[in-house]
């Protein structure tokens, strides 16, 4: 559960772990395979129009996912134009130092001196995760010294290493450099400190624990003939705020205290903070359009920021969605480059 959280919620992990930029050295980089066409269109997108009567034009909330994959950017026209119309864009971070982010994220990553994973981790799944790496061609023991959230994080970020070997960027960070290549003004709704906070809130046994769920999860995936990240970007290129709940939720049991933690840290008091900062831009420019840009989690259930921005007198409407989807449950815990504008895939 915690690591497809990661993916969709937190734009941190996939520019700036460090394990994963310690392991891209050793991944063959291996020229991807030239696709026969384009993949299709995204007719369905996680987008949402925000307006109130004190605005003279809407602004915008876009939900992404954080992977390097050419399916999700693959936009349509609606959420084109959005994006070309609005003066202002926001990811959840700042993108402009990434340097800088990844050093703040490695002073947290590390174990205390003189620990090493095997301390911590019982010994089956030490052996498990050994074993696991070694079958991906990879050596874990160059990451013994980072903490079990790290390792946790980088599991399914392995799956991605090819692609962001191969120069591909994830969805946000392309967002983001087309916004300022277009003149936009660009910024982040959250704060790099504030993202580690939700990253680390699980320590010592229960971060054991979550590392332990994840990696029997993605082997259970592996089993089936796939993996955690094509199950989840399939559902993702739906634009079904369903598939992607049940997708998200697999496994996850309220009553475990672990997890509901978890799931407070990552989705609902962001989703509060955030809401409440995207209004205080909204009302102190109302000639602005907007265009936010966040992990597509936060913008289902009941505790999502458009049920807070509704709560706050703005009217937010999706726009594009499929033409048989359903209100996704209520997710709660107990719990340098300038860029081409964008444009139609196809």
């Amino acid at each position: 559960m915690t690591s497809r959280l990661h993916s969709l919620l937190i734009a941190a992990i996939v520019c700036l772990n460090p394990v994963s930029l310690l392991l891209a050295g050793t991944v063959a980089q291996e020229k991807p395979e030239a696709e026969s066409q384009d993949p299709p269109v995204l007719e369905s997108a996680f987008l949402w129009k925000i307006e109130s009567p004190e605005r003279k034009e809407p602004s915008y909330l876009f939900g992404t996912i954080h992977i390097p994959d050419e399916r999700v950017l693959q936009f349509n026209q609606v959420v084109i134009d959005s994006f070309k119309e609005s003066d202002e864009f926001y990811a959840e971070l700042e993108m402009d130092n990434m340097l800088a982010m990844s050093a703040g994220l490695m002073k947290v990553a590390m174990l205390p001196d003189g620990k090493t994973l095997k301390d911590v981790l019982p010994e089956q799944l030490y052996s498990d995760l050994d074993s696991y790496f070694a079958g991906k061609g990879l050596p874990f023991a160059g990451v013994e010294r980072f903490k079990p959230f790290m390792i946790e994080m980088t599991l399914q970020q392995l799956e991605m290493m090819p692609m962001l070997m191969a120069g591909a960027e994830p969805l946000d960070g392309v967002l983001y450099k087309r916004a300022k290549a277009a003149g936009k003004k660009t910024g982040g709704i959250e704060t790099m400190d504030e993202q580690i906070t939700a990253l680390t809130v699980l320590d010592g046994p229960e971060s054991v624990q979550s590392l332990e769920m994840t990696l029997k999860s993605m082997k259970d995936y592996e089993a089936d003939g796939t993996s955690m990240l094509k199950v989840l970007t399939d559902a993702y290129c739906t634009g079904d705020s369903e598939q992607i709940t049940e997708v998200m939720m697999d496994n996850y049991d309220p009553s475990v205290a672990w997890q509901a933690k978890s799931m407070k840290a990552l989705l609902d008091d962001r989703n509060k903070v955030m809401a409440e900062r995207i209004a205080q831009k909204l009302k102190a420019a109302p000639d602005t359009t907007f265009f936010f840009a966040f992990g597509a989690a936060h913008f289902i259930g009941d505790n999502s920021v458009n049920n807070y921005l509704q709560k706050d007198g703005f009217t937010v409407t999706r726009l594009t969605p499929p033409a048989d989807s359903k209100p996704a449950k209520d997710i709660k815990p107990s719990g340098s480059d300038a860029q081409p504008p964008l444009k139609k895939a196809g």
